[in-house]
């Protein structure tokens, strides 16, 4: 016999491979042994809705809730000995042999274990012996089943299911009819949706939902998809010639036995022969592995339902009677139209209904039920109008009360839905519970009401968002018309570049690249940073938004003036090339170059630099690159008035490119912020008041309703008083020569103090003055004075070396200086002190000995974290006051002044004033006492300068081993450095 020819694509072959793996629904439990019919598909699951997961190699069970799928369902094979075979539907193999603390394998039929469910309180402990004839149970550990030791814990534990039959359509019939063809098809394709009919009886099969076998009747079926789910039929690929036959609820035709009803069935366990009668098209028998399926005249009366039965052996070899059958091919078309008006409720009673709720917020799209938002479907603020894309499946989600179109606000996961007179299109997916996903177009994200339920909708895939759509009567067209007429898509974009002495504001698409063709372009807020480089231009990347011509985040300003083009941004800046960078942005106006090609669209370059979208770095933004053509953009020409706006253009005075003006009106569009030749849109007809606006604090607004101008003048007193603030700060003490080492918050000091006179110079008008105040010079002052305000005081410490060595405290911490050395001391050999280096940063209140080139001077400026009290470090002693004596015994820095020898000299007396900022030097153990203390640095014994380094006090009295007297004493006295005798 000839056989039927079936259209495919591709020859399929096992079970895996030939279908996708589908989710299954899950019906009554199993509680018996008894109740379990061997060689029947049953769904397994551990814990509560963690469902065992056959992967090929072993069994998945996540630790977070799941779905049961195809994957999930067992047959229970009975081994006649109440032990079981448990065989994978989805991957054909077998549970293996339990092996202690290894993950369960799945094998093939031959290494099966023997597995003992031991159904105890109508759950499941299975077990089986491994090689050992050990007895193994099961355990549930990270995310696996494992072979483990019996036990009725909850980790040893299995749940039996049924596998339960579909009653709800499949979300591709959603919202849409069928349309029946007059002709039978002569030839049948896989996956083409077909009406199944008894050629003889002139009657059409369907599925009985209560009682889920195949019937027929002769009423015709027509209208909504989802209303003739039962009767739609298409035809899966089981290989070897064989077909499973799919009805819309996603169920299959079951076993056909003789005499027997043919069932429906949840898993495709029937594959039957289709082929043509005797070859001839249009005229079908379907076969299963022994019986022909035709119809039971005796149980048919005339426009009532009657079974569809198994009947015969042999294939049919004559067109008619009860085993011809015809396949009339379907179309499904969308039945949801714009003049259509819905609700968008939730079924969990936790969550609320989709809506606009302008006294929460005009911005997010709200949930009903939080914040006293009640759901009324007879409030338009309740109301939504689906709109075809004109793509299948998807629509735009028009708010018939906000006058607007929800769209999630970006692509985040957890970013909320907003209303916004751009569209975004959605799909809209149906739920085996007859709920419905809102799911944006181009990702994987969904409408949906948070976890916490806070009131606005997210963009997140959870429980939350299966929502109910119901018709609600009104005729909202009108509106809905008027709303999508001005999405951009309805403008004619540009066929050649703008013409010369134009200038006109434009929505731009990409409209020919490799990956983000049909996106459109926008100034970002701020401008996106990659690479070092400010991109100040992105594009809708994920959620397939179709602007509208009053969208004014979208515009941008193209001027042509002779052959000269310039891009100009609404804040103000403009595009242009800069270090081979393209497009970058300047205050500066900036030329560009574009071309216009037939067929392709727009490009744009800044020299040889052409502007292409890129993702990197997880950043979107119009770059740039060296290769032309890969990337070309549509114009659309915006007028201001069909979009309903008026562009105010902003003029700052004195602008350094810094300042902005803000709008703080609720009816603005596009960006709000704006610099000096920037925009602001404001409806056609609104005249704004300077207290709709904010700028800095050295300038007014003043607004020009004729000429349409914010203006931004100066503030005279506000300018002169922080001119005055900065003129007058006080100057640092910088000691001639030295090396100057300041704090790192702020400029050099040195730099400082020159600021500082240049602001002397500056003429006595506001707009001089509020130049220096935005200027470098202003700036570095502005900034010392900040953070003075915040740190609070300076030391400010003058260093001059007038020999090698001397002794220092600080009052702040300082940065180290080349050729500053320091070191601590705190030990002695004989009359020789061991000085230690000191590494790193100088600390404040910490003492030390210091070491540099003579005549070497030092400005250090720190933040002042001292104290007035001393402080002891080892031997060394520092001061921050000038009130310190050295105490009688302990020694001090000196020179003596016959040998030029520098050492520390023993203190007789106590009226030895310790000067500020340097040390003094106590012995803890004086064994043997020492008059004169040497420093060893490395094993270089050296010798110390005078007194305190370079300090020299008018009166002070040594005698001639250097020590510092209290008085003149009998004998010979060093008195201002002339030797006295008394």
């Amino acid at each position: 016999m000839k056989k039927l020819f079936i259209l495919l694509t591709m020859l399929v072959v096992g079970i895996v491979s030939s279908w996708a793996q589908q989710t299954v629904l899950v019906g009554n439990q199993v509680t018996s042994e008894d109740g379990i019919t061997s060689g029947k598909a049953y769904i397994l699951k551990t814990g509560a809705e963690r469902y065992i997961t056959d992967n090929g190699t072993n069994y998945d069970v996540p630790n977070a809730a799941n779905s049961a799928t195809e994957a999930s369902v067992y047959y229970l094979i009975s081994n006649g000995d109440r032990t079981w075979k448990i065989k994978n539907f989805y991957t054909g193999k077998y549970w293996g042999v339990p092996v202690y603390n290894a993950a369960l394998t799945s094998v093939a039929e031959a290494s099966a274990g023997a597995w003992s469910l031991n159904i105890s309180s109508g759950i499941a402990y299975p077990s089986a012996p491994d090689a050992s004839s050990t007895v193994r149970g099961i355990d549930r550990s990270n995310g696996k089943v494992w072979g483990w030791t019996t036990g009725t814990s909850n980790n040893h534990k299995v749940y039996i299911y049924e596998v339960a039959l579909s009653t709800t359509a499949l979300s591709e019939l959603a919202y849409k009819d069928i349309d029946v063809a007059s002709d039978a098809a002569a030839s049948l394709s896989e996956g083409q949706w077909y009406i199944m009919s008894q050629r003889t009886r002139t009657s059409y099969v369907y599925e009985n939902t209560t009682d889920h076998k195949l019937k027929h009747t002769q009423t015709k079926p027509s209208g909504s998809a989802t209303n003739n789910a039962g009767y739609l039929v298409r035809l899966i690929n089981a290989s070897d010639g064989k077909y499973y036959i799919q009805n819309g609820y996603g169920n299959y035709m079951g076993a056909i036995a003789a005499s027997t009803n043919v069932p429906t069935t949840a898993l495709r366990e029937e594959a039957v022969t289709v082929e043509k009668i005797a070859g001839t098209d249009g005229h079908f028998y379907l076969q299963g592995t022994t019986n022909g399926v035709i119809l039971d005249a005796n149980d048919f009366s005339l426009g009532d339902p009657s079974t569809v039965v198994g009947w015969g052996t042999t294939a049919p070899t004559s067109t008619g009677n009860n085993n011809d059958w015809a396949f009339y091919p379907v179309t499904l078309k969308s039945n949801i139209s714009s003049s259509d008006v819905w609700t968008i409720n939730n079924t969990n009673t936790s969550r609320g209904a989709m809506m606009y709720a302008p006294t929460q917020s005009t911005q997010y799209v709200w949930s009903s039920g939080r914040n006293s938002q009640t759901f009324d479907p007879t409030s338009t603020n309740c109301q939504w109008v689906l709109y075809p894309t004109g793509t299948e499946g998807q629509y735009y989600l028009y708010n018939v009360g906000s006058g607007k179109f929800a769209i999630p606000s970006s692509t985040a996961s957890t970013a909320s839905w907003i209303f916004s007179s751009s569209a975004v299109a959605v799909t809209l997916i149906l739920q085996s519970d007859g709920t419905y996903k809102i799911k944006t177009a181009t990702t994987d994200t969904y409408a949906a009401v948070s976890n916490g339920f806070n009131g606005p909708i997210i963009n997140y895939n959870d429980v939350g968002g299966n929502f109910t759509i119901t018709k609600v009567d009104g005729d909202q067209s009108a509106a809905v018309t008027a709303a999508v007429n001005k999405l951009v898509d309805n403008v004619t974009p540009l066929s050649a570049i703008p013409e010369a002495g134009t200038s006109d504001w434009y929505i731009i698409r990409i409209k020919t690249h490799s990956t983000y063709a049909d996106k459109y372009v926008y100034p970002a807020e701020n401008e996106i940073v990659y690479n070092s480089t400010n991109y100040p231009l992105t594009f809708d990347h994920g959620a397939n938004v179709r602007p509208a011509i009053d969208e004014a985040a979208y515009y941008t300003r193209i001027i042509r003036e002779g052959n000269t083009v310039y891009w100009q941004m609404p804040n103000g800046k403009y595009l242009y090339g800069a270090n081979s960078k393209f497009p970058v942005s300047t205050f500066d106006k900036s030329s560009f170059s574009m071309d216009y090609t037939s067929g392709s669209g727009i490009r744009m370059w800044g020299g040889s630099r052409y502007a292409v979208p890129y993702y990197l770095g997880s950043k979107y933004f119009i770059g740039e690159t060296a290769y032309n053509g890969n990337a070309y953009y549509d114009l659309y020409p915006i007028n201001l008035d069909e979009a309903g706006l008026t562009a105010w253009s902003v003029e700052i005075a004195g602008s350094t490119g810094t300042e902005t003006a803000t709008c703080n009106r609720n009816d603005f569009r596009g960006l709000g912020t704006v610099y000096n030749n920037g925009y602001i849109f404001l409806p056609t007809g609104t005249t704004p008041s300077a207290s709709d606006f904010s700028a800095d604090e050295f300038h007014q607004i003043e607004i020009d309703g004729t000429n349409k101008i914010i203006k931004l003048v100066y503030k005279d007193d506000e300018i002169d008083t922080k001119f005055t603030q900065l003129k007058t700060t006080t100057k640092f003490t910088i000691l001639e020569g030295s090396t100057v080492m300041g704090p790192g918050e702020f400029d050099n000091p040195e730099e400082i103090n020159a600021a500082i006179d240049a602001a002397q110079e500056v003429a006595d008008n506001s707009a001089a003055k509020y130049a220096f105040i935005e200027s470098t010079n202003g700036t570095k002052i502005q900034n010392y004075l900040d953070q003075v305000a915040t740190y609070g005081a300076l030391a400010n410490i003058q260093i001059t070396m007038s020999k090698e060595y001397g002794t220092l405290i600080l009052p702040c911490p300082c940065t180290r200086i080349d050729g500053l050395n320091i070191f601590s001391c705190s030990g002695r050999e004989n009359n020789t002190l061991t000085l230690t280096p000191v590494d790193g940063y100088y600390v404040q209140n910490v003492p030390y000995i210091i070491h540099a080139t003579e005549g070497s001077k030092y400005t250090i400026i720190g933040w002042d974290k001292g104290s007035t009290e001393t402080h002891t470090v080892g031997w060394l002693t520092g001061v921050l006051n000038s009130e310190t004596y050295i105490p009688s015994g302990s020694y001090m820095l000196a020179t003596n002044k016959t040998t030029g020898v520098q050492a520390f000299y023993k203190v007789s007396g106590s009226g030895v004033k310790c000067a500020i900022n340097k040390c003094y030097l106590t012995v803890q153990d004086e064994t043997p006492e020492a008059r004169t203390l040497y420093l060893d640095i490395d094993g270089e014994i050296t010798a110390i300068e005078e007194v305190f380094g370079d300090e020299t006090e008018q009166g002070a009295i040594y005698n001639l081993a250097g020590q510092r007297l209290t008085k003149v004493q009998k004998g010979i006295n060093i008195i201002n450095g002339k030797k006295i005798i008394k």
